[in-house]
């Protein structure tokens, strides 16, 4: 199946914002691995300040999750609970009330909540 130009351009910026943070020796390979993780039931929602944690909002169990990532992607997406949500705007507020330096990266979905 063929990436649509938003896709492509999700997964551009993803893998920029990670070079930019960490030393992935293959940040397409990381931004893929993430983005591969991101389905109905965990949907991405952005990466850490530092590039090697992202942010996943679990649907059914309704919480956001912390989880490490790498080239190789994301291990365990039941790793660390940041916080019980009931609803994507509960988590577009999370979002919005975030410290300007908790994020590296929001994917689009999530990005428009902040003004910085």
């Amino acid at each position: 199946m063929s990436q649509r130009p938003f896709e492509i351009r999700v997964r551009e910026d993803l893998a920029a914002a990670i070079d930019g943070a960490d030393d992935f020796a293959d940040p397409a390979a990381a931004a893929e691995a993430l983005l591969a993780k991101d389905t109905a039931q965990y949907r991405l929602v952005g990466v850490r300040r530092r590039g090697t944690r992202a942010i996943f909002h679990e649907t059914i169990l309704r919480k956001v999750v912390s989880v490490p990532f790498d080239e190789g992607g994301v291990d365990d997406l039941a790793e660390d609970d940041v916080r019980d949500v009931t609803s994507r705007p509960d988590v577009e507020r999370w979002v919005a009330e975030c410290e300007g330096g908790y994020w590296h990266w929001l994917h689009p979905r999530f990005a428009w909540v902040r003004e910085d």
